[in-house]
């Protein structure tokens, strides 16, 4: 479970020593590992199915288990999941997922008595001054004369002076051996960077094409192709 945090997700502030999450002396996190961490559960169908649900009852019990994530159920219409929690050491915690527009965001929040109120605050704010741009789009481009295939969609939330400071770069590997990766692409705000997104020198065949997309899914979760 760590070394999928660290190596596969980027969360580089956490290490968990249980799978239940109660203190303990090695078990911490931070609000941006537990951000990309529910921004790569909400990828998998059957998660967002359960943390998106505000009652279940099994077929053997007579009582519903009701959902305690009162974002999703009473307080903000566009939440779409998450997880509450407490502890004394950690006080409350919440990760909630909203979506809105077609832009999902997430806002996570630490030792925060008023969360409810914070999550609804944040989400607004980040409704109102973020847009979803398209940075790249899936199929067959021409640089220089050559055909070049980009194999992904991707999205990412920017602001509209954000969206004036965009700049993609393509930087071209030395074709070496058989290898269908012709480089990748760097996108920039400024210069600070966004996402980088490799890009092939051909469409493989679509057996193959699955797979390494499904590997990739599996592997990156949040990035760098996130759509």
């Amino acid at each position: 479970m760590n070394e999928k945090a660290a190596c596969w997700l980027g969360m580089n502030n956490s290490h968990f020593e249980n799978p239940h999450g109660l203190d303990g002396e090695t078990h911490y996190s931070s609000a941006y590992d537990l951000g990309l961490l529910m921004a790569y559960s909400m990828k998998n169908d059957t998660f967002r199915e359960v943390t998106g649900s505000e009652m279940y009852r099994s077929e053997n019990r007579e009582y519903s288990w009701k959902n305690k994530n009162k974002m999703l159920t009473q307080y903000y219409e566009p939440t779409n999941g998450g997880k509450t929690g407490f502890t004394k050491a950690a006080g409350r915690t919440l990760v909630t997922s909203a979506q809105k527009d077609g832009m999902e965001l997430i806002a996570v929040t630490l030792n925060a008595p008023d969360d409810w109120n914070d999550h609804t605050k944040m989400f607004e704010w980040g409704f109102d001054n973020f847009e979803t741009v398209k940075l790249q789009s899936e199929g067959t481009v021409q640089v220089n004369g050559q055909s070049l295939y980009i194999p992904r969609d991707i999205y990412y939330p920017l602001t509209l002076s954000e969206k004036e400071d965009l700049q993609a770069t393509f930087y071209r590997y030395d074709q070496q051996g058989e290898s269908n990766l012709a480089g990748v692409t760097y996108f920039m705000v400024g210069k600070t960077p966004l996402v980088e997104a490799p890009v092939w020198n051909e469409r493989p065949s679509q057996s193959f094409f699955s797979e390494v997309k499904n590997f990739l899914n599996r592997m990156m979760g949040v990035a760098p192709w996130s759509t």
